[in-house]
């Protein structure tokens, strides 16, 4: 059956890029008739797949939720009649033009439908490392260590926030708090490394399942401050980490559970912001919020219209490197302007950095994004905002990054990183397509550093030096 999905993506791509040519020419269409077209096509790719990837837990279908729920949740909203796609509420509030509208939607289809090619050849089992227990020993004491640390930093940044508003998160307020000392004020990345380092481990899931539920619950803590990305990735690696190390996967009665849970928060969450929006008396409907729930989920769009409206003021304005390649030389920039940097959103910083967000989101508002406020990325915007054929060249690439490190999770520092990259690639739709190398150079440190001390540290699983 993958040969029979092979050949329809081909000929699906092949469509959607006639298409986007043709659209670039000069030709017009009715964006409902597109927003249908497209919904057919990932409906036939969704069920395609399911006829040989059984477990959803898999890589290839997590990427698709996030892919849809970020860009194609509002035109299928509007597609239904629940929203109107063409609305613009986030930073400004204007309208859509149809036909950048249709254009931007086909480069999203194009790109989504590519992906989904190269993911046709992804295998779902994962060759790990062999346990390794003087790790694993390693690991469990700095999470325990860090834990407590961890969450009285949490708190501080919370109670920060609450007196100082949650845009002071984004303007560089944090850098005010006092955290007491230099151990506290790093306690996450330490908690991190630690969690890291126990996924390199390859333990046991009876062993270290506490630690997983213990990183979600942190997770969870660090998500109050108002992402709630903090917590959704986790809880979609622990999916994937749990089914890729249990060879029956997730069992259906923790799928149901799963499903129910996750549709109890979503009614919740949009239901409450809606009573909040409403007046006492005003009468929820439950679908409607459901919608308009997917429909803000779907905002990612509107980072790459507006890239595309703003294409050749972008591009001019950018004297330094594209955009997409900003994260690449992020420590070479944090290094020479650390004060800058540092300051959050300013003048001096969006100045410096070549990147699409800081840059698209200053030139609509300059005062926005002072204050704190931000579009959001997304990876399609960046290439679009170079020409379709890069948009066609970084979906393939996407999927062949996504093999070569399921195949390299056999290697102890590519298992170590895991979370860190496979995160990045679920959020690529709200994402540059290339990770930060400044926090990936950092995690390759602690890497070699927490490995080395557990050589030193460690024999047969018990500490090497003890006093007498």
């Amino acid at each position: 059956m993958r040969k029979v999905h092979l050949i329809i993506s081909l000929l699906s791509s092949l469509l959607l890029v006639s298409l986007n040519l043709f659209q670039i020419s000069g030709l017009e269409l009715d964006f409902k008739d597109l927003e249908l077209l497209i919904f057919v096509l990932v409906t036939l790719n969704l069920v395609l797949m399911s006829t040989y990837r059984k477990d959803w837990s898999s890589l290839a279908y997590l990427f698709n939720l996030t892919f849809i729920v970020f860009l194609l949740s509002k035109p299928f909203v509007d597609l239904f009649g629940y929203q109107d796609a063409l609305s613009i509420n986030s930073l400004i509030i204007s309208t859509f033009s149809e036909v950048k509208y249709n254009l931007i939607l086909t480069y999203i289809a194009v790109s989504y439908s590519l992906i989904n090619i190269g993911l046709i050849f992804l295998s779902d089992r994962v060759t790990f490392p062999i346990y390794d227990e003087r790790i694993f020993n390693l690991s469990k004491r700095v999470i325990i260590i860090s834990t407590p640390l961890v969450i009285y930093k949490y708190y501080l940044e919370i109670i920060y926030l609450i007196n100082n508003g949650y845009l002071s998160l984004f303007t560089g307020g944090l850098r005010d708090v006092n955290y007491g000392n230099f151990i506290i004020a790093n306690s996450h990345s330490i908690f991190i490394a630690g969690f890291f380092l126990l996924i390199a481990s390859n333990p046991k899931l009876e062993s270290s399942k506490w630690y997983l539920y213990l990183f979600l619950a942190v997770s969870l803590l660090d998500a109050l401050k108002g992402a709630r990305g903090l917590f959704v990735l986790p809880l979609l690696y622990y999916f994937w980490y749990v089914n890729a190390k249990k060879d029956t996967g997730i069992s259906r009665n923790t799928k149901l559970k799963i499903i129910i849970v996750g549709f109890v928060l979503v009614i919740s969450s949009q239901l409450a912001v809606d009573l909040r929006m409403k007046n006492s008396d005003y009468k929820v409907d439950i679908f409607e919020s459901i919608a308009t729930f997917f429909y803000q989920q779907g905002n990612s769009l509107n980072v790459v219209y507006f890239s595309e409206l703003y294409r050749d003021e972008l591009n001019s304005n950018n004297k330094s490197i594209p955009f997409v390649l900003e994260p690449v030389i992020f420590p070479y920039l944090y290094i020479y302007h650390k004060n800058e940097l540092s300051q959050g959103q300013t003048d001096e910083a969006v100045a410096i950095r070549p990147n699409l967000n800081h840059r698209l989101t200053y030139m609509l508002n300059p005062r926005y994004y002072i204050n704190g406020g931000g579009l959001g990325s997304s990876y399609i915007a960046e290439l679009a905002v170079m020409n379709l054929i890069y948009v066609i060249i970084g979906s393939l690439l996407i999927p062949m990054g996504v093999i070569l490190l399921v195949k390299g999770l056999k290697y102890r520092m590519v298992l170590f990183l895991s979370y860190y990259l496979i995160a990045h690639i679920l959020f690529l739709p709200r994402a540059s397509l290339i990770p930060n190398f400044w926090v990936l150079g950092k995690y390759c440190m602690f890497f070699l550093f927490l490995y080395y001390l557990s050589r030193f540290s460690f024999v047969n699983g018990k500490v090497k030096f003890k006093s007498h």
